[in-house]
């Protein structure tokens, strides 16, 4: 139940001292405060529960400065645009370089939704519809975005196949003063997508880069994916030709970071069968599908499983994907010159025995080991017909005996 709401205009920077007055005299058993030049206004709420049986909570002010040091605010009402269309009365400089309603010249990196239109922040908002010039990714995109909040500017054309020109076109805008925003079709221009030599063209101008951040597939999928390790490594798209995407995934199934990668539609099924002839089978693997988007899937499994999920549903192999993939084992991770040893032993003996070798003398897992080569294409010479067939923990390298000589054999039994 609430007991007390406190509301009123406060000076600027109101002390800890003056808001537990404010919010003591609600005489609630818990109270909140928030305070800042951002609103100018403090508050105050308390309440207490009617079934609480336990002892009453003693007096506490928690007090939350919504201002912030350094924190910036908007300079006009983005959802009354006209309220703020004759400048800022105050006639101050903030947030974005607000003078008389104008943006100060420079590039402003726009990061638009990358499915949600809501992920559109405020400030972002706020920025296109007070910069002079917007250079898009593709203008007919770009187009539906800004008539959808209202916002008017010059478009342009910035993309893959002219930003080395546009570039120069965009520095002489803002050397002219204008205020220029830089958008792909969604996310963040940049990352994975066309924007940096515009970026690099304006920073060796000297003129100022201006980042407006917003959603991110990275990020997004992070948040989900659990991953213990608190570090990840984002490796944007794979090569597109089978073999240089095998000996690129090889490189980063040893990676000691968590690995986020971006995948199309078309080639999805080919890279998760590579993830699972490449990294181990209980390696954890998190897809995400359609990221923010009506039809939104995430699946955390392992990368032997991955693609039987897939093969499921052809409707899963529709839309974009980011995928992640947990770090190496750390004896996987440690750094070890093993490829050069198998480019060697794989020249002249048979895939299968120069795993086994190389396991014996450094502790690594043989079926690691034989994954690796076939990775990286090696045992051309000396390879036989049924090294093809052992890929997997299911399948290990026994001798000529039968019995099994992985490492990997007596995890295997317990």
């Amino acid at each position: 139940m609430i007991k007390a709401i406190v509301a009123g205009p406060l000076p600027n920077r109101m002390g800890t001292g003056a808001a537990t007055a404010v919010a003591g005299a609600a005489g609630s058993g818990v109270a909140g405060a928030a305070l800042g030049s951002a609103f100018d206004v403090a508050f105050a709420v308390g309440w207490a529960s009617a079934d609480n049986d336990g002892p009453m909570l003693p007096n506490r002010i928690a007090l939350i400065n919504l201002r912030r040091e350094g924190m910036a605010t908007l300079d006009v009402d983005v959802m009354h645009p006209e309220a703020g269309a004759q400048g800022d009365a105050k006639g101050g400089t903030q947030g974005d370089g607000n003078q008389g309603g104008r943006l100060a010249a420079g590039l402003y990196v726009v990061a638009t939704p990358i499915g949600h239109l809501s992920d559109l922040s405020l400030r972002a908002i706020d920025v296109l519809r007070r910069v002079d010039t917007t250079a898009a990714e593709d203008t007919r995109v770009a187009r539906v975005l800004l008539d959808h909040i209202g916002a008017h500017p010059t478009l342009i054309a910035s993309h893959e196949h002219n930003e080395a020109r546009m570039a120069q076109a965009i520095v002489e805008r803002i050397r002219g003063g204008q205020a220029v925003a830089l958008t792909s079709d969604a996310g963040t221009p940049g990352i994975s997508d066309p924007g940096s030599r515009v970026v690099a063209a304006v920073h060796a101008a000297g003129l100022p880069v201006i980042p407006v951040p917003g959603a991110s597939a990275v990020t997004a999928l992070m948040s989900v994916a659990g991953f213990v390790e608190p570090r990840f490594r984002f490796e944007g798209f794979l090569p597109a030709r089978s073999g240089a995407r095998r000996e690129r995934l090889a490189t980063l199934a040893r990676s000691d970071a968590v690995v986020v990668i971006y995948e199309s539609p078309h080639r999805i099924i080919d890279t998760v069968r590579d993830l699972a002839d490449t990294l181990e089978p209980d390696r954890i693997v998190v897809l995400g599908r359609e990221l923010t988007k009506r039809f939104e899937q995430l699946h955390r499994t392992t990368a032997g499983a991955l693609a039987d999920w897939l093969d499921a549903d052809t409707d899963r192999r529709r839309g974009e994907f980011v995928i992640a993939f947990d770090a190496a084992p750390a004896e996987l991770a440690q750094e070890q010159p093993v490829d050069a040893l198998l480019a060697a032993l794989c020249a002249e003996l048979p895939v299968r025995q120069s795993a086994r070798l190389i396991a014996s003398a450094t502790g690594l897992r043989a079926n690691d080991l034989y994954r690796r080569a076939v990775a990286l294409r090696l045992g051309t010479a000396g390879a036989n017909a049924n090294d093809e067939n052992v890929t997997d923990e299911s399948s290990p390298i026994a001798d000529s005996s039968g019995s099994d000589t992985s490492p990997a054999s007596d995890s295997a039994k317990g």
